[in-house]
């Protein structure tokens, strides 16, 4: 039986079902947490506690999300040793975070184009038969 944990980002994951569901939830919230860290309206400590924790790791990997969303974590998790050993590093930190959600989020908006077909657009066409007389037929185009 899943419980409420500590963690608002095991909640999420442990919330759905759907994969695609738990990765958009996941990458969302991932970007919000980088926003605030960028803008300093977040601290790194507050950051590890919503999520860059092992709890929400383990979780993530259980649920098999996507690997840039991983290593996004992986990244978050190291924060805190960027920061007082190499400060002046941070932004490089934050870059390659930022690169990692941007690759996830254009490749969840390209494989949503790619399962969604386009509905042929149905015209007009007139054709003759042998008798003379006009008959429509409806295309594809």
């Amino acid at each position: 039986m899943k419980t409420k944990s500590q963690n608002r980002l095991v909640d999420i994951l442990w919330a759905s079902n759907q994969k695609k569901d738990v990765e958009r939830l996941f990458a969302e919230m991932a970007m919000g947490v980088l926003f605030g860290l960028k803008e300093h309206r977040l601290s790194v400590e507050q950051a590890e506690k919503d999520m860059f924790n092992m709890d929400a790791y383990h979780e993530a990997r259980r649920q098999r999300v996507d690997r840039r969303l991983i290593e996004f974590l992986e990244w978050g998790m190291e924060l805190e040793d960027v920061v007082q050993i190499a400060p002046e590093n941070i932004e490089e930190s934050y870059a390659e975070m930022g690169q990692l959600l941007s690759s996830f989020f254009a490749q969840s908006r390209g494989r949503r184009r790619r399962v969604a077909a386009p509905t042929p657009i149905l015209t007009e066409e007139r054709h003759r038969n042998p008798r003379g007389t006009k008959k429509l037929a409806m295309t594809g185009s």
